[in-house]
């Protein structure tokens, strides 16, 4: 845990001042390991256009390794769960999380939410919360696609989604007052 933290402090601050030096409105961001589909920027950049209250969009990762039984039940999950849950969110209007394997924000909305935290183990949960709590609007592209590598063994694949689960139940704890207090 403490190697993801300070791990995440780094990344924090990489992408804080890569925000900050951006000339321009819309940031895109993808991990290390993601090929993004060529075509996926497009999309972001029409909805910002669409809706001046749109603060950030995730997009629609897709499962690239496939080599072992871990990875291809994947693709399986990512293309049926998560795609549902997330149009289901979108539909409700809240997005638990912006995947940071590829999600796009708007400058104005990251500098209201404060930019990314070095604090916390999941940096995407955290700042989708607190964008949408600053009253900016969330958003599913499922045409933004991008390719992801997984897991592919039981093991990191349970290491994975601890840290996940671990990192969501903390951001759901530090914004309980907030929540409590009807923002």
């Amino acid at each position: 845990r403490v190697v993801h933290l300070a791990h995440n402090g780094g990344k924090a601050r990489a992408l804080n001042i890569g925000a900050l030096a951006a000339r321009h409105e819309i940031i895109a961001c993808v991990d290390g390991d993601t090929l993004l589909d060529p075509h996926a920027l497009s999309w972001f950049v029409r909805r910002f256009q669409n809706d001046p209250q749109l603060g950030g969009i995730t997009g629609n990762p897709r499962i690239r390794n496939r080599t072992t039984l871990v990875g291809r039940l994947q693709v399986g999950e990512f293309s049926s769960i998560v795609g549902l849950i997330k149009r289901a969110q979108n539909i409700y209007g809240m997005l638990f999380t912006a995947s940071g394997a590829i999600c796009a924000y708007r400058k104005r909305a990251l500098a209201d939410a404060g930019w990314w935290s070095s604090a916390t183990v999941t940096d995407d949960v955290d700042l989708s919360w607190r964008l949408q709590m600053c009253g900016w609007q969330m958003a599913f592209e499922p045409k933004a696609l991008a390719w992801i590598l997984t897991p592919e063994t039981v093991r990191g694949l349970w290491r994975q989604r601890l840290r996940w689960s671990e990192g969501g139940a903390a951001v759901a704890l530090r914004a309980l007052p907030q929540l409590l207090r009807g923002r």
